[in-house]
């Protein structure tokens, strides 16, 4: 999809059938040859408000959520802890279908990329 300014588009269009016909009445012969249908489809084609404004929705939800924990777009957050990170080991018990977390020894049957419990970052090359 290609994003067009409308309105710019009109004006060239505009602008280049005057110079081609520079000594005839536009809205004359410009209408009788396709120039007047090719404006008017150009003004009635659908737009794409609909993302514009959800994007803005979601742009202003997200600094009321910043306002709320007392910061703005572009600050610095000075109290944003370090990642953690971790990796499952497996379990030495009698089933060694399950997996714990070297940071919070949480037991898992699965190996997934963030601890559930204590969120740490697990890494590559878990065992």
């Amino acid at each position: 999809m290609r994003l067009i300014d409308a309105d710019a588009l009109i004006k060239k269009v505009e602008c280049l059938f005057k110079d081609l016909n520079s000594t005839e009445d536009y809205m004359g012969i410009g209408y009788n040859h396709g120039v007047g249908d090719g404006i008017a489809t150009i003004k009635n084609a659908p737009t794409i408000d609909y993302p514009i404004e959800q994007i803005k929705w979601e742009r202003d939800v997200a600094i009321e959520q910043l306002k709320f924990i007392g910061k703005g777009l572009g600050e610095k957050m000075d109290d944003v802890k370090p990642v953690k990170t971790g990796k499952w080991i497996e379990a030495t018990n009698d089933d060694p279908c399950y997996y714990y977390c070297s940071e919070c020894h949480w037991l898992s049957d699965i190996k997934t990329p963030y601890c559930p419990n204590c969120g740490a970052r697990m890494g590559e090359n878990d065992e």
